[in-house]
């Protein structure tokens, strides 16, 4: 039988047949791996899994989807008019969904379900040219998203719009794009502006490490994007202050020459070879990368003479895929402060873009820029307004208690991290002091880094069970009785309750203990709850 299923497959993906009535958009042929899968799953379930199953137009269910949909989506309460993981009060936003001509306008608040909504064109798509049937006829197609999603809170100002004229012309991530961007940005500007915490002078100078699943993350797409707007902001910043190629402690403070600019951005588009220059007996790239990230002086001692600079300005935006990542990254890396000092960000493709993408025009965004970027640098201490100052007393505590294990250690400075995005935040907009919408807005953007170190550091340490309880979370709630059924009702009770303590960072249980309503629920961990 399976030999059969796979000969069938090849003979229909030869003839370049577009299974339609299977669920694929117009156009779409689907791989050999794809239609010996749906066969096997078709013969299992005794049926053909096309749109009745619950498939959007254009959707393609995975194997484990379509396998598990039965009796996760009765455990979920689904019903007519909900989609599966629907609970009353309990909306989850996603970022992308549907097919692009439901792709609903980013700014305010997204509308329902993608076969409700109203066609429309991302905001900033007519800088590429992009109309809702021109996105349709390209074939621009939504994809599905691994890691956290996005939060849209955290496109605030004009680099928020940047990014939003951005998106519809790339594949790039929006994540990727903004914390580069703001990277980026921040090093352009230099050290004039900062803010102070514990007598410290913190200033936008950031380290960003953009992860993801090799070139599927496009992660070099996304700072192609920001390169080009920095190319305009400046070209000659771009031209002899944005280097690569990290071999040494030395050779980063010998960029530095008396007396001149002290900006500088490491852009490491391979990250994984700086990791393995720091693990090398006697590298002092991580020491000096760590005085640089706060501010203190540089300095490498060499039996002749020492390097030391003063004032310098670096920010790093690295590029690397998981697998490297976890392979490299040593454990003192992580315990002795260099991993908290970078910014995680879990980057995936955003769309399919089958034409290639586009260099929007992006000419108002940039005036805008070029006039933030001149007042900032006269810039020089921002204090927290009384609205910023009351909500940061809210969520000091919080921010204060990173949690455990490898992931905790990688978070433990992100109540300066936040202040380093709300300060760039406010300098974007021009103002003097960091407001509640700039604090709200890096606390945006800090959720989607800690939700990313967690997914990053934390799914290496889950045993299968628990790493698959938390990819079924990722799509909503599931019921006691949907998360047994994840596992084929074959889990007792004792091995739930343990899957459950080894799942608590993550995780909560909530609802139920009543007559009236006894289902207990679980879904992924709010935060601060």
């Amino acid at each position: 039988m399976k030999q059969q299923h796979e000969t069938t497959g090849q003979e229909e993906l030869e003839q370049g047949q577009v299974a339609e009535e299977r669920g694929l958009a117009a156009g779409g042929v689907r791989t050999k791996y794809e239609m010996h899968e749906m066969h096997e799953i078709d013969a299992s379930h005794g049926a053909e899994a096309g749109p009745e199953r619950g498939l959007a137009a254009g959707g393609v269910r995975t194997k484990y989807e379509m396998h598990e949909k039965n009796e996760i989506d009765a455990s979920r309460g689904a019903g007519a008019g909900a989609g599966p993981g629907t609970v009353p009060g309990l909306e989850k936003e996603v970022l992308f969904a549907g097919t692009p001509a439901s792709w609903p306008v980013m700014k305010g608040k997204r509308e329902g379900s993608p076969q409700g909504a109203e066609a429309a064109v991302p905001a900033g798509a007519e800088a590429c040219g992009a109309t809702a049937e021109g996105a349709a006829s390209d074939g621009a197609q939504p994809t599905a998203r691994s890691g956290p999603e996005f939060p849209e809170t955290a496109l605030h100002g004009p680099l928020g719009d940047l990014v939003r004229t951005i998106l519809p012309c790339t594949e790039a991530d929006p994540a990727a794009l903004l914390v580069q961007l703001l990277a980026g940005v921040g090093n352009l500007i230099g050290p004039s502006p900062y803010f102070v915490a514990d007598s410290a002078r913190h200033r936008g100078n950031l380290f960003a490490i953009v992860t993801g699943r090799t070139a599927k993350a496009r992660k070099g797409t996304s700072w192609q994007q920001v390169r080009h707007v920095l190319q305009d902001l400046d070209a000659d910043w771009l031209a002899k202050r944005v280097k690569s190629g990290v071999v040494s402690g030395e050779g980063i403070a010998q960029v530095f020459e008396p007396g001149g600019d002290r900006r500088l951005l490491l852009l490491e588009g391979e990250f994984a070879q700086v990791l393995q220059v720091i693990r090398r007996e006697g590298s002092t790239v991580s020491a000096l990368l760590r005085q640089a990230w706060d501010g203190q002086r540089i300095a490498v001692l060499r039996r002749k003479d020492s390097v030391e600079v003063d004032d310098a300005h670096i920010s790093m935006i690295g590029h690397i895929t998981l697998a490297e990542l976890h392979r490299l990254l040593a454990g003192v890396e992580v315990s002795n402060g260099l991993a908290n000092r970078c910014l995680w960000v879990h980057a995936d493709r955003s769309k399919l873009l089958p034409e290639g993408g586009s260099v929007p025009d992006t000419t108002a965004h940039l005036q805008e820029l070029r006039r933030a970027i001149r007042t900032a640098r006269v810039r020089n201490e921002l204090r927290r307004d009384e609205n910023a100052r009351r909500l940061w007393r809210e969520i000091y505590g919080r921010l204060s208690e990173p949690p455990a294990g490898r992931a905790g250690e990688v978070l433990s400075r992100s109540e300066a991290q936040v202040m380093r995005l709300a300060l760039l935040y406010a300098l974007m907009d021009g103002a003097s002091t960091i407001a509640y919408d700039h604090l709200t807005a890096a606390l945006a953007l800090w959720d989607y880094c800690e939700a990313s170190a967690m997914f990053i550091f934390t799914a290496e340490e889950l045993n299968p069970r628990a790493a698959r309880v938390l990819a079924a979370l990722k799509d909503g709630p599931l019921s006691m009785s949907g998360l047994n059924a994840l596992f084929h009702r074959n889990l007792s009770k004792q091995a739930l309750h343990l899957l459950l303590v080894e799942l608590a960072p993550l995780v909560e249980v909530y609802g139920g203990g009543t007559r009236e309503d006894p289902t207990r629920w679980v879904r992924l961990r709010r935060r601060g709850s």
